[in-house]
């Protein structure tokens, strides 16, 4: 925020020099401002994707907007929050209407939230402003009828949810006749799922020596997506217990084998996951 004061020499005394910095520091201590690299992971300003700026509610510390921006400087969401932690970005608490934008500045996404649940209709446009998509949310979860559409504006599917189940579902061609139901996102699945996952890490974790020495345990979150082939890409410590074992925890998961892909829209895509790993030494 720039702001330009003219200063009459006529009235310019000790009192309207006070009022002058007082006026300054207020601008200058009403923002605060984080940087993110790619995975939205707080880092050093040289290695940001995105910053935010916090712009705090007038006599209060701890509520206002937040603004994120690409690195470049195009807007990239705007939201309302009524708590904001300067030392845990993530414990803030969103109320109010958050909007995201494509870097034209075109809307991407608007919806309203209520003590951190998406509450109302979610709209989602194409970068020419069409409409999308649009979802009924009552306290996060799906409660109503959701509508896709085409870029045309013709209607691609409908769904019927009930406190977050799927109640009925047509899907609809470009001229409008109906065809078989198929689901519009579909999660990448591991070999032989879950159980396989598991097995993979009990098989290929190795125990950090210098934890074995110190009697160390611990728990790893690592996150990496799942690209359109299946290829497990960009894994990186989303939250660690102890760094001793973040090391092994991105090898193992870098040697995953690939995955069945997920979609979206009936069309391969990359999708964004994030698996524990328990290091528990075994008791005799």
């Amino acid at each position: 925020m720039k702001l330009k004061i003219s200063i009459n020499s006529n009235y310019f005394n000790k009192n309207n020099l006070v009022l002058l910095f007082l006026i300054i520091a207020k601008i200058s201590f009403a923002q605060d401002t984080l940087f993110f690299d790619k995975h939205w992971e707080l880092s050093e300003k040289s290695n940001a994707e995105y910053y935010r700026i916090y712009t705090f509610d007038n006599n209060k510390k701890n509520s206002g907007l937040a603004r994120d921006y690409n690195i470049t400087g195009e807007l990239q969401m705007i939201g309302k929050l009524s708590f904001i932690d300067k030392t845990n970005f993530k414990n803030d608490t969103s109320n109010g209407t958050f909007t995201w934008y494509y870097k034209n500045g075109n809307k991407e996404s608007e919806v309203n939230f209520i003590n951190n649940k998406e509450n109302g209709l979610k709209t989602f446009w194409f970068e020419n402003q069409k409409i999308k998509i649009i979802k009924s949310y009552i306290n996060g979860s799906l409660d109503g009828e959701n509508i896709y559409y085409y870029p045309s504006g013709k209607i691609k599917r409908k769904e019927i949810y009930s406190n977050n189940t799927r109640k009925t579902g047509i899907c609809y061609d470009e001229l409008g006749e109906e065809i078989p139901f198929f689901e519009y996102e579909i999660i990448p699945e591991f070999p032989k799922g879950m159980k396989g996952l598991f097995k993979y890490f009990r098989k290929n974790v190795k125990y950090p020596i210098e934890a074995l020495i110190k009697k160390v345990e611990g728990r790893v979150f690592v996150s990496f997506i799942v690209d359109s082939t299946g290829k497990v890409t960009d894994p990186f410590i989303y939250k660690s217990s102890n760094e001793i074992f973040n090391k092994e925890s991105l090898r193992v998961v870098s040697q995953m084998p690939n995955w069945k892909p997920g979609k979206n829209d009936n069309k391969p895509c990359n999708v964004k996951f994030t698996v524990p790993i328990n290091f528990k030494m075994l008791k005799f």
